[in-house]
């Protein structure tokens, strides 16, 4: 993701962790990672399957590894938070390729907490990621080379604080579709 959309993130939705980060590709302060024990000193929460967002609630963004089975874990782990919250707001946002016929897609797509989804087209709505090997590549971005999702999952407290309004989505598209190595 570009930092122009986590910056719609954290404007529309005080968004200030992510699930699936890096020391070396998070964009704040405060994210869960793959490799704790070595993560923790960059301000890594652990495991996002370890971590529990339930005690204080507030907007958590997802951008997993485009793993089907990987994808339905998350959702499932996400359900459960926000069915358990203790009447605090709950919301994930998540990124994943539209692969409309992949489970993961679908357990997001049928989600009980879905509020609004976005579909962005690779052909009608222009749209760049971060490069991960961008230390090897010229640029810093890349165009998408498929549509994308982004699902909005919130118990009632979040639709009631965070409510994902079209002109909000209208900024992430906006956001989406700058490149910042222009």
């Amino acid at each position: 993701l570009t930092g122009d959309v986590f910056d719609v993130l954290l404007e529309g939705f005080g968004c200030r962790t992510e699930c699936f980060a890096s020391p070396f590709n998070c964009r704040y302060e405060r994210f869960c990672s793959a490799f704790p024990d070595t993560d923790a000193t960059f301000g890594s929460l652990g495991s996002f399957f370890d971590f529990d967002p339930t005690s204080e609630g507030g907007c958590f963004q997802a951008n997993p590894p485009f793993i089907s089975g990987f994808i339905e874990m998350m959702q499932e782990r996400m359900d459960g938070h926000l069915r358990s919250t203790s009447g605090k707001p709950l919301m994930f946002i998540v990124f994943i390729p539209a692969w409309k016929d992949t489970s993961g897609w679908k357990a997001l797509k049928e989600s009980s907490y879905l509020t609004r989804h976005l579909l962005l087209s690779q052909k009608s709505d222009a749209h760049y990621y971060c490069e991960g090997t961008q230390h090897r590549r010229r640029g810093r971005f890349r165009i998408a080379t498929f549509d994308t999702s982004v699902f909005f999952l919130q118990n009632s407290k979040a639709r009631d604080r965070w409510p994902v309004t079209d002109e909000i989505l209208q900024d992430l598209t906006s956001a989406f579709g700058r490149s910042e190595s222009r």
